[in-house]
């Protein structure tokens, strides 16, 4: 790109989730020369800040409320046109249609500035999913045959689920999530700072999960079967962290009954996620619904193998350097648990190193980052060829 590309992002909140995450690493790691970006979110977070402290522009624009969706759609509109940016890449169901048509409505007659929408959700449960988000997921499956250019996935299950639901299926692009191994890494200092701080023996073998709380992570398994790994092995510690993974929530303390409380740390949400890896042994996702795992490629980059539900793409991501079971099967989980902590040390390591390396080979940032440009620079050649004059 001979000049920078001017991308400007519609995101539905800054909270702390994986989408929110990816659209950060995303930022952290363009350069200036490359991408002028530009991000407004929907919702506020903790992100906003993480964003903006890498000198990247973030504005919210709240549609909270029903009644005040019309004017914050029109600030939005107002926006787009201010900014004038070459691309705009949405982010979630709600930025996913508001971008949308506020990039539509910012330029009704002729429309130059491509859409690329992001879709990361694997499975859409009702019983998960809210009336409102449902209804926008309807409005976007209608709307995805004529607002975006592209519809970004990170997973094949995401793709095949969506266009079961309606979404135009010519329009899909896979590239994968990234992971910086640069920054996700074996580190033995930190290892022995954390486990020193949270009393924890350097012989004990560390259960990690990371993760907000969320009925599709399904936490429930996950304590179900570290309950069983527990009575099994006593030198076993469960660590978790997360948004709303504390002893503070009444559910957390029902999942934990039965379970030694020196065998578990609780740790909340944490803002040094290295450190926390670093100190595991073996990593869980025990999700029921789960898109493509941002805390399973974190845990393989710092070299840990994990035990997986088989769910969305979590099975392909491991390969063959962890293990996979049943979504909602506890006691296969806890075996897969088992297997895993009942490897010699070092052969332990060495599968987590052939984890490592898998990230390496594919989900790196250096290579995700070049597939988005290039998917930017196709898009754009596309549109500019379309639109001569």
């Amino acid at each position: 790109m001979s000049s920078p590309v001017r991308v400007l992002h519609i995101i539905s909140g800054l909270g702390v989730g994986g989408a929110e995450m990816l659209l950060y690493q995303q930022l952290a790691s363009l350069r200036r020369e490359q991408v002028e970006s530009y991000v407004i979110a929907l919702r506020g977070g903790p992100v906003a800040e993480k964003i903006a402290a890498l000198g990247v522009p973030v504005e919210i624009i709240e549609f909270e409320k029903l009644f005040n969706a019309p004017m914050s759609l029109l600030r939005l509109t107002w926006r787009v046109r201010a900014i004038a940016p070459d691309l705009v890449q949405t982010w979630m169901y709600h930025g996913d249609l508001f971008g949308g048509i506020a990039v539509k409505l910012a330029q009704p007659l002729n429309p130059r500035i491509p859409v690329l929408w992001n879709v990361l959700m694997s499975k859409i449960d009702p019983a998960y999913i809210k009336f409102e988000t449902r209804l926008v997921i309807r409005a976007c499956a209608v709307l995805s045959h004529v607002l975006p250019e592209v519809i970004i996935v990170n997973h094949e299950a995401a793709r095949l689920n969506h266009v079961a639901l309606g979404y135009s299926g010519k329009k899909f692009a896979l590239i994968p999530s990234s992971f910086d191994p640069d920054k996700f890494l074996p580190d033995p200092v930190a290892r022995a700072e954390l486990r020193n701080s949270l009393g924890i023996s350097p012989d004990a073998l560390v259960v990690g999960i990371a993760g907000r709380i969320d009925p599709a992570k399904d936490f429930g398994n996950f304590f179900a079967a570290g309950r069983e790994v527990c009575e099994t092995k006593s030198q076993v510690v469960l660590m978790a962290c997360g948004e709303g993974i504390s002893m503070d929530n009444p559910q957390i303390q029902e999942w934990l009954e039965g379970i030694a409380p020196s065998q578990v740390r609780v740790l909340g949400r944490q803002s040094d996620m290295p450190r926390f890896w670093a100190a595991v042994d073996v990593g869980v996702s025990s999700s029921l619904s789960e898109g493509f795992s941002l805390a399973i490629g974190e845990a393989m980059s710092t070299g840990i193998p994990c035990a997986v539900t088989d769910v969305g793409d979590s099975s392909r991501v491991v390969g063959e350097t962890g293990l996979t079971v049943p979504p909602q099967n506890s006691h296969a989980l806890a075996l897969a648990i088992l297997t895993l902590l009942d490897m010699r040390p070092e052969s332990r390591q060495q599968l987590g190193a052939l984890a490592r390396q898998r990230v390496i080979d594919n989900y790196s940032l250096t290579i995700v980052t070049n597939a988005f440009l290039k998917l930017w620079q196709d898009v754009l050649s596309k549109r500019k060829m379309t639109y001569k004059g």
